[in-house]
């Protein structure tokens, strides 16, 4: 992860590929890129400080040993990452 440097498309390239996903979706086809490249000129990141606050949540965990988990779990059931 030392390498990752954030990649952002513009919004006409991106709403292209979130169009594109839309109809792959529609007849029963998911191809993760097409998916990702919709997304990426959107900023998804959230805070979990309202449901800390409001609900009491407590994370179990942190954010990278979650991901770290996610990617184990979707190598031993063979699922492409």
């Amino acid at each position: 992860m030392k390498n990752f440097k954030p990649r952002h498309l513009t919004d006409f390239v991106s709403g292209t590929f979130r169009i594109m996903d839309s109809i792959l979706q529609e007849l029963g086809m998911y191809i993760k890129e097409v998916h990702v490249a919709g997304e990426m000129n959107k900023d998804i990141a959230c805070s979990i400080e309202k449901a800390k606050k409001e609900l009491g949540f407590k994370p179990l965990g942190n954010l990278k040993n979650g991901m770290l988990a996610s990617i184990e779990w979707c190598c031993n059931k063979g699922i492409p990452i």
